[in-house]
């Protein structure tokens, strides 16, 4: 779907700047926030935008590596394998961080 002139603008000022509000946009624009509403869910209905939400900070985690061991069974091709595996690692979330 083509796109009028106004939401080629809020598109470049949104490819610029991701994190722009609709405030901003308004105040660029010089119209209301509602009417860049308006326009992103155009562009949202056209499949310029993919959405809209909130960007998380991930949580960090400390890792913690060990190791333990323990025997392991296979059968492969009527052939049983028996070994002992070494392996083990941990994630913490850091205190007062959620996981």
């Amino acid at each position: 779907m083509a796109l009028n002139e106004r939401e080629r603008q809020i598109l470049k000022k949104i490819e610029q700047n991701p994190m722009i509000s609709q405030n901003e946009l308004a105040e660029w624009c010089g119209i209301t926030r509602s009417g860049v509403a308006a326009h992103i869910s155009n562009l949202m209905k056209k499949g310029y935008i993919q959405g809209k939400g909130y960007v998380l900070t991930p949580p960090r985690y400390v890792a913690v590596i060990g190791a333990t061991s323990g025997y392991i069974a296979a059968m492969v091709s009527g052939i049983i394998l028996l070994g002992l595996a070494f392996c083990a690692s941990l994630l913490i979330p850091k205190p007062g961080e959620q996981k």
